[in-house]
């Protein structure tokens, strides 16, 4: 697939996140975090280079990472703006001169468009829909995600009780080829992605903003965009045997050869076109993206491991009692055979999908994908809040403030350099971006999700931000005093610290295939 990234050329291997060569809590590069909202479309591009967070499972992709140099500090793009006190006078040529290291950025960062269809794949992977799961994520002109959404049924409709069998396949595997009622299928009761997303928005309304889908839109839910104010429609671009596929990354609707389409397809594009919502097919740079979760060698588990309640998956099953049933499931037992003469308890196997993410694994994948926004040519990172409903309501990775130029900034963190030419100075962490970056009133009562533990300075935003609990991958730093002053402070604030065990080590997002290739 294509989009926008540069290549640069070709240097020696910069060490991932974890593997920093110094130890000391000054070079926690994986903590930093990162300005999500600068307006960044690039024009130009290759494709993001693997890291301790991704893997590229595509073939035949010529990844080169940015060219270290060396120069005098005064030509440096930061030298310009320090005092001349702090340069060393003109020398001749043959004079020896202390040099500075000096690395550029990133250049395989994931562009806003790849980034939040990838949210939206990403999002599907939460939806028990064992045939068709879909996800949609909303972005405000800010660039900021504002809400996300997966096809499931309302709250209140136990999803291991309500049936998941397709109406449109007119027959159920266990009925030996009988026609299902309506009543008896996923259909009457299933809410799509888009609605979801609309209604579950952390921001006051989604007037003015991008939605990003998987799919074109059904007339039901185009309605739904319209009333609620959005603004423009970005559609994954289909796979290379769709009619809609087409040679350049990014198609209209206009553009699009439609063929033969349904009257609910046909209503959908009026309805877009007559309310002026701009519609475009996007083609992600890369078909697949795949996040490595898996805790570093070195890393073994610290003190303290995450509650169960927090990672276990409920698991589908119809046991025979009464007595094995939740009372929302009880309740929705005897509605449905009240109503639809559905029994549930009769159905061995409701059709529920299996491989679902939990709710830890997809907040923790949801920040680890944040992180590959980052320009930082060395490590990656990203953090993600959540609310007690479970809606993600900030988002941030490590990166230079705002308003400041990518480019001109120092990313090195050469140990020789005088530290005004490294990026320590200067970066801000994923964390602080997140809390600084929610599309929320505020994060009080909130949890964070993030790859490392938090350092001094993050854990100071954590807890005036009203954060109350910290999920965390890794606790490499344990032992320095930074972590230390980190733990002294968030635990007499009591605010919870887990330290997650991932179920899965590896998590990919399929940007390249038709409908049935994003289900696990």
């Amino acid at each position: 697939m294509s989009h926008s990234y540069v290549p640069s050329s070709t240097t020696k291997r910069l060490l991932p996140a974890f593997e920093s060569q110094n130890h000391n809590n000054n070079d926690r590069d994986i903590s930093e975090g990162s300005d999500a909202v600068n307006v960044e479309w690039a024009s130009d591009s290759t494709t993001p280079r693997p890291n301790k967070y991704t893997k590229l499972t595509s073939t035949n992709l010529d990844i080169k990472e940015p060219k270290e140099t060396t120069s005098l500090p005064h030509e440096t793009p930061i030298g310009k703006y320090l005092p001349l006190s702090r340069l060393p006078p003109k020398v001749s040529q043959d004079e020896d001169v202390e040099v500075v290291t000096v690395t550029p950025k990133r250049q395989g960062y994931l562009d806003w468009d790849d980034y939040f269809l990838g949210i939206a794949i990403l999002s599907s992977k939460r939806s028990k829909d064992p045939d068709h799961a879909e996800g949609a994520c909303i972005v405000d002109q800010q660039n900021r995600i504002v809400a996300i959404g997966y096809s499931g049924f309302p709250k209140g409709c136990p999803d291991t009780i309500f049936p998941w069998v397709d109406f449109h396949k007119g027959k159920q595997s266990n009925t030996d080829n009988e026609t299902v009622p309506w009543l008896h299928s996923k259909q009457p009761f299933l809410c799509p992605a888009i609605t979801n997303a609309i209604l579950n928005k952390c921001s006051p309304d989604v007037a003015g903003c991008r939605l990003y889908v998987m799919e074109f839109p059904s007339a039901d839910c185009v309605k739904v965009m319209i009333q609620s104010g959005i603004r423009e429609l970005v559609i994954l671009k289909p796979a290379k045997n769709s009619s809609c596929n087409h040679h350049n990354k990014t198609s209209s609707l206009s553009d699009a050869n439609v063929g033969v389409i349904s009257d609910d397809e046909q209503a959908s594009r009026i309805m877009l076109e007559m309310a002026n919502i701009h519609v475009r097919y996007h083609k992600p740079a890369i078909p697949s993206l795949t996040l490595d979760l898996s805790v570093p060698k070195q890393d073994e588990p610290n003190n303290h491991p995450i509650d169960a309640c927090c990672s276990s998956k409920t698991q589908s099953s119809n046991p025979s009692s009464d007595d094995s049933y939740t009372l929302e499931e009880q309740t929705a037992i005897a509605i449905l055979q009240e109503e639809a003469d559905y029994d549930a308890t009769a159905v061995s196997d409701n059709g529920r999908r299996h491989d679902y993410l939990t709710w830890d694994e997809y907040f923790m994948s949801v920040a680890f994908l944040t992180a590959q926004r980052s320009k930082d040519p060395n490590t990656q990172v990203g953090a993600c809040i959540v609310d007690d409903e479970h809606r993600i309501i900030g988002l941030g990775y490590n990166g230079m403030p705002r308003g400041l130029s990518d480019d001109a900034m120092p990313w090195s963190r050469d140990s020789s350099n005088p530290p005004i030419f490294n990026k320590y100075l200067y970066v801000t962490h994923a964390e602080v971006n997140a809390i600084l970056n929610k599309g929320s009133a505020n994060v009080k009562g909130s949890t964070i999700y993030v790859a490392l533990f938090p350092c001094e300075n993050c854990a100071k935003m954590i807890i005036q931000s009203g954060i109350r609990r910290v999920i965390y991958l890794s606790d490499r730093y344990h032992d320095t005093d930074g972590c230390r002053a980190s733990r002294i402070m968030l635990k007499c604030a009591k605010v919870e610290l887990v330290q997650w065990t991932p179920s899965q080590t590896e998590l990919t997002i399929l940007y390249d295939g038709d409908m049935s290739a994003h289900q696990e």
